[in-house]
């Protein structure tokens, strides 16, 4: 029996989670965010170590996995062509979250690198999926 997709979502960021924005070719501020996202050169932009493997994982484990970002919905088709040619698997992209120095959000997880995250997720009985187990 499949749980509920509520228990079965997660939601992923794309810039700063799965895009390295501290390696693209505008410089970036102390945070790692770039200080000017129009100039942003986002083809530039490489993919945070462990993301194309992490995204597999978790689908693999019966997770759906949602990426989301705050950038406009005018991005969307770039966007799509960046995760595609990273080889990133996800179900749903999306667009324009509302863009903001902090979210407060009762359900968020402190992205710091991907084996950190999958092990935390991993181990906690009450964040995995019926399949706990990827498949082969």
């Amino acid at each position: 029996m499949e749980r509920d997709w509520f228990f079965s979502t997660i939601c992923v960021d794309i810039d700063g989670v799965l895009v390295d924005t501290r390696n693209c070719t505008v410089g970036c501020d102390y945070s790692g965010y770039p200080r000017d996202y129009k100039r942003l050169d986002r083809e530039s932009c490489p993919m945070k170590e462990g993301a194309v493997e992490a995204l597999k994982e978790l689908r693999d484990r019966g997770y759906k996995v949602v990426l989301y970002t705050a950038r406009t919905s005018l991005e969307r088709v770039a966007t799509e062509k960046w995760l595609s040619s990273h080889g990133l698997v996800y179900d749903e992209l999306e667009m324009e979250k509302p863009i903001a120095f902090i979210y407060i959000d009762d359900l968020g997880y402190r992205f710091n690198n991907w084996n950190t995250t999958l092990k935390d997720l991993f181990s906690d009985p009450r964040l995995r999926c019926e399949r706990d187990e990827p498949e082969e």
